[in-house]
């Protein structure tokens, strides 16, 4: 595995190393699995036009994930803290796409 495959955040970094230092090919399976089972839900994310539904959705999907952490004892905060780390990049640019759309509206409505 290299260095970055779960992002280039430093609890990315470290879990990597972690599941390297164990190597169990196994739960390197699992753990991909899982990652890019999330990616493929914050990146249909993207998709949805209402970034009020966009962000409860990405909500959701970040609790989904979190109750499914159970690999292994040493390597399961650091996936805890990978997911989190994910969310909050997609959750943050979901906020900024909801403040422009809020202040379109407002401008619209100034307007008339």
């Amino acid at each position: 595995m290299e260095s970055y495959t779960f992002g280039s955040f430093p609890c990315a970094v470290i879990l990597v190393d972690k599941i390297s230092k164990l190597n169990d090919l196994h739960l390197r399976k699992r753990v991909s699995r899982f990652f890019h089972e999330f990616y493929k839900g914050i990146n249909q994310a993207d998709l949805m036009c209402d970034p009020r539904v966009k962000i409860r959705f990405l909500e959701l999907w970040r609790d989904e994930f979190l109750s499914k952490i159970n690999f292994d004892y040493s390597v399961d905060s650091y996936v805890q803290n990978v997911t989190v780390t994910i969310f909050k990049e997609a959750y943050r640019k979901a906020i900024s796409e909801r403040k422009e759309s809020r202040k379109k509206e407002l401008a619209k409505m100034s307007n008339r």
